[in-house]
């Protein structure tokens, strides 16, 4: 069997961007972070919404890896992060979605009640 020479796997669709790529007979899964990463680097346009999605990473790696607690009301907080970010790529929304973004971030996890 021949070795897999470096290659980017090519997504299905030019505005996709690649999950992972083959590297010497080895894959490599890129994780959500690098890949919100990738979008802002190839989109610059798009820097404000990467910025904004940075939370849903730090909220997925405090519930599997850090082993903090997260609780209903930080997925919820997931759940709006996102739903607010593809408004706002459509929409002039803004204050209170970066009020939370900027805790989650800050805390590189939950947002705690204040």
């Amino acid at each position: 069997m021949m070795p897999l020479a470096a290659t980017r796997i090519v997504p299905l669709s030019p505005n996709v961007l690649p999950i992972y790529l083959c590297d010497a007979a080895r894959i490599r899964y890129w994780v959500q972070h690098q890949r919100i990463e990738l979008l802002e680097k190839k989109r610059p346009n798009m820097k404000e919404i990467c910025e904004k999605m940075m939370g849903l990473p730090h909220l997925g790696n405090a519930g599997s890896h850090s082993g903090e607690k997260v609780d209903r009301k930080d997925v919820i907080d997931g759940f709006d992060i996102l739903e607010r970010v593809l408004h706002d790529k459509y929409s002039t929304h803004d204050g209170e979605l970066a009020k939370m973004v900027a805790q989650i971030n800050k805390r590189k996890g939950p947002r705690k009640a204040n």
